[in-house]
């Protein structure tokens, strides 16, 4: 590990977020709502293909299976 005082190490953290704030423009694009509702819609699409493809799955079944893996956000299965 490398021996850094934590002043100096606070100021260059401070001093590459700010950089990286400041480019940011560049290289990350938000869309707006429009774009936003495309690209929910185009998920949502592949989502049922994907069911689709799987045989057995069911848009409900899939939610249950997957919450019984723990593969939620709501923490691990019980």
């Amino acid at each position: 590990m490398v021996r850094v005082h934590r002043s100096t190490a606070c100021r260059v953290i401070r001093r590459v977020s700010l950089a990286l704030s400041r480019r940011i423009a560049r290289y990350v694009h938000l869309p707006n709502e429009e774009e936003a509702a495309a690209m929910k819609e185009r998920f949502r699409q592949a989502s049922g293909q994907l069911l689709r493809d799987v045989s057995g799955f069911s848009n409900a079944g899939f939610t249950v299976f997957m919450g019984r893996c723990g593969c939620t956000q709501n923490g691990p299965a019980k």
